[in-house]
């Protein structure tokens, strides 16, 4: 499930956000190839949520690759995983120093699944900045 939106504080929890991706934008994310999904705010954080499912996999990758109409070194752009076992958003990468309007990749590794795998085996990762 992916899920966007415009919030005036970040979201505590893994609740899916308001707007739920379509089909053909879901297909536009899947492949990095400079297709894009935005979502505007006003002095709120914008914040594209993703739940993907990763089996019995031990560790992963999580990668996110976009770009922002407000430039990161404005306003950082953070790529965090949800910890189901603290209840707490966890930061996995961040940009600060690129333009806008240019493509730019977040992405660290997950050395152990297992306190942010879901009993479907699910993680939810989100991607948001501040809007300023």
């Amino acid at each position: 499930m992916y899920t966007r939106g415009e919030y005036e504080n970040l979201p505590a929890d893994d609740t899916n956000l308001t707007t739920n991706y379509s089909v053909p934008e879901v297909d536009k994310v899947s492949l990095v190839d400079g297709q894009t999904v935005g979502q505007t705010a006003t002095e709120n954080y914008m914040i594209h949520q993703f739940k993907n499912f990763v089996g019995d996999n031990p560790s992963c990758q999580v990668t996110w690759t976009g770009q922002s109409s407000l430039a990161p070194s404005a306003s950082i752009v953070k790529l965090q995983i949800y910890n189901i076992d603290t209840t707490t958003w966890v930061d996995v990468a961040t940009n600060n120093a690129i333009g806008a309007d240019t493509d730019f990749t977040l992405s660290g590794p997950i050395a152990d699944l297992s306190p942010y795998t879901d009993t479907s085996n699910v993680i939810t990762c989100r991607v948001w900045q501040e809007a300023t």
